[in-house]
């Protein structure tokens, strides 16, 4: 039977290459780390390191045991803190992972109402695109993960906590200012400004477009939607964004938003977990508080109405033989998720 106390010197020992580091790191003597090793090479039946001199080496069988030694110790920790959480609910460590957005506009209200429910909880936050938080989700590095809701792997799960919409945002002094609503088939006539191309929403929007057989144009992609509200401004190039990470702008009338199309380009934001094992208490309140945090910010936001006598720009499709684009039945819009 492995020993944790063996893997976590094996592990050590892989990271620092040297005996007397991993001595240092786990304050053990070199002596206790080398008689580990070889206890561990006995147990398994095959060598787990290249000694040469001071520089160690791993062998296969020690790559291999390496990507096995990380998983197992990640579960071991797991199991305590889950059993050491019965006992004492409002202790703990959480671990989570927000995208940009979400940080910017949510993440302040969840912690401060996380906190005032555990204060003695230790909070860890981690800011990426959905990418990066599937993968961390997978590695064991995070416990939750607040994002866009999509296919996700057969070890992940998710629960929904909030819908959005994306719109176009432009600046006063654009043409499409004056507009109520713009066709996808003009979108590729203008600069876009998105998040980056590995974000999910970067590829629902290219989804919504190639549904209404459109496609994007020029595109400046960054990573926050901070910068992106700030590009928009300087009449750079037309913004997709959720009114409610752009609610000050919209309120003051430094930007303007409009709709993509009759039907509205919406958004399932979840927060995903682990498939194969139970939810934690503290996890299960956060999740909670995600909910309720997220209702009150995200709550409709009113923009600033197009000018009066404003039109809607010319339909592109099927219409009604006035020249209008045919109205969508009530209730009826499209979600997209990846």
């Amino acid at each position: 039977m492995l020993d944790p106390r063996q893997l976590r010197a094996f592990l050590a020992l892989a990271q620092s290459g040297s005996f007397t580091l991993a001595g240092r790191q786990l304050h053990l003597t070199q002596s206790a780390i080398s008689h580990a090793m070889r206890a561990l090479e006995d147990e398994l039946g095959c060598p787990l390191l290249y000694r040469s001199g001071k520089k160690i080496r791993l062998t296969p069988a020690g790559h291999r045991l390496r990507n096995h030694a990380e998983g197992i110790l990640e579960r071991l920790r797991r199991a305590e803190e889950d059993l050491s959480s019965l006992e004492h609910v409002d202790r703990g460590e959480l671990r989570v992972a927000f995208s940009y957005s979400t940080a910017q506009h949510l993440l302040p209200g969840i912690i401060r109402e996380f906190h005032d429910c555990f204060p003695l909880c230790q909070i860890r936050v981690q800011v990426g695109d959905t990418s990066t938080a599937v993968t961390a989700l997978e590695q064991g590095t995070v416990d939750l993960a607040i994002m866009v809701g999509g296919i996700l792997g057969p070890n992940l799960k998710s629960t929904p906590i909030f819908d959005d919409q994306v719109l176009f945002m432009v600046a006063p002094s654009h043409p499409w200012a004056r507009r109520s609503r713009v066709e996808p088939a003009d979108v590729h006539r203008e600069p876009c400004i998105l998040t980056s191309r590995t974000s999910s929403t970067y590829r629902l929007i290219e989804q919504y477009l190639l549904r209404a057989g459109a496609r994007l144009g020029p595109v400046i992609e960054v990573a926050s939607s901070e910068v992106i509200k700030e590009l928009v401004k300087l009449g750079l190039g037309v913004g997709l964004l959720a009114p409610w990470t752009a609610r000050k702008e919209l309120a003051e009338g430094s930007l303007v938003a409009i709709s993509p199309g009759t039907r509205p380009l919406k958004r399932r934001w979840v927060v995903a977990y682990e498939a194969n094992r139970p939810l934690r208490m503290l996890e299960q309140s956060f999740l909670g508080l995600c909910r309720e945090v997220s209702v009150i910010e995200t709550r409709e936001v009113v923009p600033r109405q197009a000018p009066a006598g404003a039109a809607a720009a010319p339909s592109t499709g099927a219409g009604t033989g006035t020249g209008e684009p045919a109205e969508a039945p009530i209730g009826e819009s499209v979600v997209v998720m990846d």
